[in-house]
Formats: structure tokens, C-alpha cells, sequence
């Protein structure tokens, strides 16, 4: 395994200036070629350096430096990306932040523009690395041109139209709550003003999809603004609005649930309706059960009235 990675050799067409002869091109060849695994070649006419390298002994930071050092250097170049996503300043300064973090590079990001306008020496760094960090960072990106002008037009014209129609999605759904505010002026505080003029749970039907639907992009905004180490306006938006959605979701659904349960009506049985269609009158209340402590009560009492008789008539005597 060891063999063949340090077999493995890559291509690298470098750009170079300076050279006034080709005794030049020969030094520069020279030089590189003293470099371990390194085959290169320089044409004095086209001003550029094939070089094929073993990754496991050079890289091609080093092919760059080497280079310097003879006397002669890699000019730069230019490369306009195309940005997608960006909702504030702070995407486009963790954009620069990223592509600057790249050895060579010199990146300039227009939010307005949505254009990261890239100055980079090949061989330390290209075009689709750019690309790859940019989406790295949470947002989209392709290599701009003149040929690609009109696409990207028309990709922001489709984003356009798409934006326009979450709008008046939102301000449908939103509007009603609006509405009700309304009842809140002119009552001079009293408490009633205050009441729910649409149910609760029609204003709760109403709010979700505007917090989770529409308002989706500042949660993925959100997220790759975390996931970059970086916090901006998506995060602070979607905190914000999450709390209150939930803080409004726990004390407007117990509400509903209690409402629904009493305004239910109470089902009765089939042979209850039966009976209370065939009778006229009500049921009579069943008699109390006869007490079962004293069985012999009649007995006793007779018997008590006969000693009471007795002893009455006894002492009239």
C-alpha cells in the first residue's frame, strides 16, 4: 500500500514569469527536477511548467516555493464564483474568512452582487477547490463567466418569483391575525377587549405553516451559520420565533383540547331513547330498602302497647 502511493504521481501545469531567455526555462527545470519524484518540463515559449510529482514526497506548495527561490514567480490568478444564500454581511465576511483561509488565495465577497471575486496561484490552489469550500461553508457556488451570465440571470429571476409567492402565501396566512388586533383600540382597557376573536385553534392552524413552511430558509441558514463556527441574522431569527411558537403552542393547546372535551355532548344509550320516547311520565322513584335490624318490629310493638295497657290498669286498681 505504501508502494504504490508513493508511485502515484499527479499533473500540474503552472503559469510562470519572469524568463527572458531559455536559459531560464533550463534553470527552472533544472531546479524543479532535483526535487524527490518530480519530472518537469518548461516551455519558454508558452511561459508554463508541466510537472508530474509523487504527492508522498512533494506537494505543490513546495513545487511553487521552489520556483521563487530560482528567481522567477507563479503569477496569480482570477476567478469570479457565483454565491447562493447569502442573507447578510456576516455570510459574506465567513465566506472570505474560509477562502482566505486557503494558502494563496485572496478572496473579495459582494453581498449585493452575490459575486466572490477570487485571486489565487495555481498550484496551491484552483477554481473547484474554491467551489468545494464555499459549499463547505453552507452555501451555494458555481464559476462565473461571461457565458454563464444569462443562467445566473435566470436563476435569480426563478428565486425571485418564488420569493414573491412565499410572500403573499404569508401575508394570507398572517393577516387574520392581524385582523383582530383591531378589536383592541377604542375599549378604553377594559378586559374583554382582550378576548380571542378567532379560536385558538384556528390561530394556531394559522401560524405553523408561516413558522415551518416559509420560514424554513432561516432554519437551514441558521444551521450552516453553526455548523461554520459563526452565528448570524438566521440563527437570531429562528431562536426567536421558535420560542414564541412554542411558548404560544403549550398554552394554546391544553385550551383546546379542555374546549373540545366539554363542548361535546354527552352520548346516551339507544334503549334509554327507546324508553323515554314510549313513556309519558317518569320512571317513580324505587321505595327505600325495609331495614333489616329489626325483623319482629310489628311483634314488639304490640307487645309493648299490651304491657303498657296492663300497667295502667293496675294501678287504677
Amino acid at each position: 500500500m505504501n508502494a504504490s502511493t508513493k508511485d502515484e504521481k499527479q499533473a500540474l501545469e503552472l503559469p510562470l514569469a519572469g524568463m527572458t531567455c531559455a536559459a531560464c526555462a533550463t534553470r527552472i527545470e533544472k531546479q524543479l527536477n532535483k526535487l524527490p519524484g518530480v519530472e518537469a518540463t518548461v516551455n519558454f515559449a508558452t511561459e508554463r511548467a508541466s510537472v508530474r510529482y509523487a504527492t508522498a514526497d512533494t506537494t505543490a506548495a513546495k513545487l511553487v516555493e521552489t520556483i521563487r527561490k530560482t528567481g522567477f514567480e507563479v503569477p496569480p490568478a482570477t476567478v469570479d464564483l457565483a454565491i447562493g444564500g447569502m442573507t447578510c454581511a456576516a455570510c459574506a465576511t465567513r465566506i472570505e474568512k474560509q477562502l482566505n483561509k486557503l494558502e494563496g488565495v485572496e478572496a473579495a465577497v459582494n453581498l449585493a452582487a452575490e459575486k466572490a471575486h477570487i485571486r489565487y496561484i495555481p498550484g496551491l490552489a484552483d477554481p473547484q477547490q474554491l467551489v468545494a469550500t464555499v459549499v463547505k461553508t453552507g452555501f451555494t457556488a458555481s464559476i462565473s463567466s461571461s457565458d454563464t451570465r444569462a443562467e445566473e440571470k435566470a436563476r435569480k429571476l426563478a428565486v425571485y418569483h418564488e420569493e414573491l409567492r412565499r410572500f403573499w402565501i404569508s401575508a394570507a396566512l398572517t393577516l387574520p391575525l392581524v385582523a383582530q388586533m383591531a378589536f383592541m383600540f377604542g375599549s378604553n382597557g377594559s378586559a374583554a377587549a382582550h378576548g380571542d376573536v378567532l379560536p385558538r385553534w384556528l390561530q394556531l392552524l394559522l401560524a405553523t405553516p408561516v413558522q415551518f413552511w416559509i420560514g424554513w430558509r432561516f432554519y437551514v441558514g441558521g444551521f450552516n451559520a453553526i455548523r461554520g463556527g459563526a452565528g448570524n441574522m438566521d440563527v437570531l431569527v429562528a431562536l426567536g420565533t421558535s420560542m414564541a411558537w412554542a411558548y404560544s403552542f403549550v398554552v394554546t393547546a391544553p385550551t383546546c383540547i379542555t374546549s373540545t372535551s366539554i363542548s361535546r355532548p354527552r352520548r346516551r344509550s339507544s334503549r334509554w331513547c327507546c324508553w323515554a320516547r314510549s313513556s309519558k311520565r317518569a320512571p317513580r322513584p324505587r321505595p327505600p330498602p325495609r331495614s333489616r335490624r329489626w325483623p319482629n318490629c310489628s311483634r314488639r310493638r304490640r307487645a309493648s302497647n299490651g304491657m303498657a295497657n296492663w300497667s295502667t290498669s293496675r294501678w287504677r286498681r
